[in-house]
């Protein structure tokens, strides 16, 4: 046999002998087929769930990246989640802000950025009804910007930028309504306690602006208990620093200040101060008049660059092992001692679950792939004894040792290649069934698997290629040792036989 008539001459013998061999070909495409039917519905869930996920994360609260200070326990945007963990340490404040800030707004890869403050905090209605509680403390204009669509107002208003005020939860706000008996208003303060090692206890009473829900908040419980304030009460409650200036006053106050004693201030005395219109002034009026001052609250809610996280939308097509590894690079050549972190390592414990059950999925997946692999070369193996008597003729009437094996190797070739398309055929109408069904998930925790409320998984040509890819390899990988088995046959005694 030539080399030019061998190729066709393979296939043709290949295919008349599955043909034959109806009982083993029918085995092993059995095989490959559920096999390839497995492998894309498990792969299709599981990248539709962790696209979720990923997806619901990045535009909810965590960006693409996450900056924040030097830890060696990892970052927690949850307070409950730490405490679960053992870490019992303070959430590190993400250092030289200012610089950071500046090196943000002129990147060509940031699309946007918001700071966060993140802390665990106890609401007292009354002695009998307390609630722990997540409390996020934002730059409402940057938090707005980066996440235009992550929450639903379904009471009161939006914080507005540089306003005192906290945003309850559903949870929160339906806790007020039972201790309370009607539904939080605008004007209502809510008592809030704080405890830390910085600071100790601090209470705050902060008006209540409106109610909130944070969108595809089934993804993390957390989510719907999490409350949001401005920076500066958040800080006040932590025991963060707070910018300090001092203030100063005219000649005229520094002079009144001076002149008068402790009596003068708590007995009830009178200066002897004259204003221009002929009226005199108390302690208390002058006092007042210093203390009511404009620049003192403004200085309270300026900006003095305490935050836990700064997260990062990144902008266009820019991938997180790239952009991480140029932040990293440049806050090293500036000496800025900032950990970056990829947005997973802020969404808590239930998104890294799925990430992890993928991993497992994929690893049961490999063993599987490797008992199929000891089944179909069985399988050939049991075959290629049955026609060591059809092997050996053709040996003996000049079949060399590549044809064998060739012959063999597109018998395997065609099977992986025939079932694995019949597999792809029916998983790919079993995932548009499950499409068009739509299926409502009521579990919680399947919920947090899959990053969503429905189930609605999809699949991309790329992956079944591969899939398919992946379930030819193995089919030739199983030809190994049965074309070894094949090679060992001499003509003499395949004639015997």
């Amino acid at each position: 046999m030539t080399n030019q008539k061998s190729v066709p001459v393979v296939w043709k013998i290949a295919t008349r002998n599955l043909i034959e061999h109806k009982t083993k070909t029918l085995i092993i495409g059995a095989i490959v087929a559920i096999g390839m039917l497995v492998l894309i519905l498990g792969n299709a869930i599981l990248d539709t769930a962790t696209a979720g996920i990923e997806k619901n994360y990045i535009e909810n609260f965590t960006g693409d990246v996450i900056l924040s200070g030097e830890t060696e326990n990892g970052i927690f945007f949850f307070a409950m989640e730490q405490m679960r963990s053992g870490d019992e340490s303070e959430t590190p404040i993400t250092p030289d802000y200012f610089e950071i800030k500046e090196y943000l707004d002129s990147s060509n890869i940031v699309e946007s950025w918001s700071p966060l403050i993140s802390g665990m905090a106890t609401m007292m209605f009354t002695d009998e009804i307390i609630m722990p509680t997540q409390i996020f403390g934002v730059d409402i204009e940057k938090y707005t910007v980066s996440f235009p669509d992550n929450m639903e107002i379904t009471d009161g208003r939006m914080l507005e930028p540089g306003e005192e005020g906290i945003m309850l939860s559903p949870a929160a706000a339906a806790m007020f309504e039972e201790a309370y008996g009607h539904k939080p208003a605008e004007g209502d303060t809510i008592e809030i306690m704080a405890t830390t090692d910085r600071a100790g206890m601090k209470i705050r009473e902060i008006e209540y602006v409106g109610t909130f829900k944070y969108n595809n908040s089934e993804i993390n419980p957390m989510l719907g208990l999490t409350c949001i304030t401005d920076f500066s009460s958040l800080r006040s409650m932590l025991g963060m620093n707070l910018a300090a200036e001092t203030v100063e006053l005219s000649s005229e106050e520094e002079s009144l200040i001076g002149g008068f004693s402790d009596d003068d201030l708590f007995g009830g005395g009178l200066f002897t101060d004259i204003t221009e219109e002929g009226e005199a002034r108390s302690a208390a009026d002058i006092l007042a008049e210093i203390s009511d001052r404009s620049d003192v609250e403004a200085l309270y809610l300026e900006d003095s660059g305490e935050w836990n996280f700064i997260t990062i939308k990144l902008a266009g097509a820019t991938s997180n092992t790239a952009a991480m590894k140029q932040f990293s690079e440049d806050f090293t050549a500036s000496q800025w001692d900032v950990q970056v972190n990829d947005w997973l390592e802020g969404a808590g414990t239930q998104a890294q679950m799925s990430y992890t059950l993928k991993t497992v999925f994929n690893a049961i997946i490999a063993v599987i792939a490797i008992v199929a692999i000891i089944i179909i070369m069985n399988t050939l193996v049991i075959s290629i004894t049955e026609r060591i008597p059809e092997i050996g003729t053709m040996r003996a009437i000049g079949a060399q040792k590549g044809f064998v094996r060739r012959m063999i190797t597109a018998e395997t070739f065609i099977i992986t290649v025939v079932f694995g398309l019949i597999g792809i055929v029916a998983a790919t109408a079993i995932l548009l069934g499950l499409n068009a069904s739509c299926i409502n998930i009521d579990n919680m925790f399947v919920r947090m698997l899959l990053g969503g409320s429905e189930l609605r998984p999809v699949i991309s040509i790329q992956t079944l290629l591969l899939d398919l890819i992946g379930v030819v390899a193995i089919g030739v990988a199983a030809s190994l040792y049965p074309t070894v088995v094949a090679l060992r046959i001499s003509p003499v005694t395949a004639m015997e036989s």
